[in-house]
């Protein structure tokens, strides 16, 4: 099996990507041709965080609060963020419930 990167919401590092160690998916929306990004559980780059509980050379990523993001992209690289939501739950049901996130036909309209 072959697999081809397509679409990739980050090409490199900056200030304004995140990280998603698990939790996250993308949609293709028809009507405009953009991307919905969804990451359930993300975090910035931080110094000294680490993404595995069998690393203790720095703090472990899961220390940190960790918000929900749905960053939608379009423009003509694809790569214009067009819309964006912030969602902070300290139970974490909101990063739950927003995995898997549908798109709704018609809620753009």
């Amino acid at each position: 099996m072959t697999v081809e990167e397509v679409w990739a919401s980050d090409r490199e590092m900056s200030g304004t990507s995140w990280l998603a160690p698990d939790m996250g998916d993308a949609h293709l929306l028809p009507a405009t041709g953009n991307r919905m990004a969804v990451w359930a559980h993300c975090v910035r780059r931080i110094p000294g965080q680490v993404y595995s509980s069998n690393n203790m050379s720095g703090t472990f990523f899961n220390d940190y609060g960790m918000p929900s993001i749905l960053r939608e992209y379009g423009g003509q690289r694809g790569d214009e963020v067009v819309f964006e939501l912030e969602m902070r739950d300290p139970s974490e049901v909101v990063n739950w419930g927003i995995y898997g996130c549908k798109v709704i036909p018609g809620f753009y309209s």
